[in-house]
C-alpha cells in the first residue's frame, strides 16, 4: 500500500517519510501526556 502512496521521486519519498516519522512521533508524545495509561 506504502508503494501506491509514495511516487518514485526521491525527494519526495524522503519528505514523506519524514511526515511519517514526525506524526509518529506526535503519536508518541501524546501517548505520554496520558495521565492513565493502558
Amino acid at each position: 500500500m506504502e508503494a501506491t502512496l509514495v511516487p518514485s521521486s526521491p525527494a519526495f519519498s524522503g519528505r514523506w517519510r519524514l511526515s511519517q516519522i514526525h506524526r509518529l512521533r506526535l503519536q508518541v508524545e501524546a501517548f505520554k501526556a496520558m495521565p492513565c495509561r493502558l
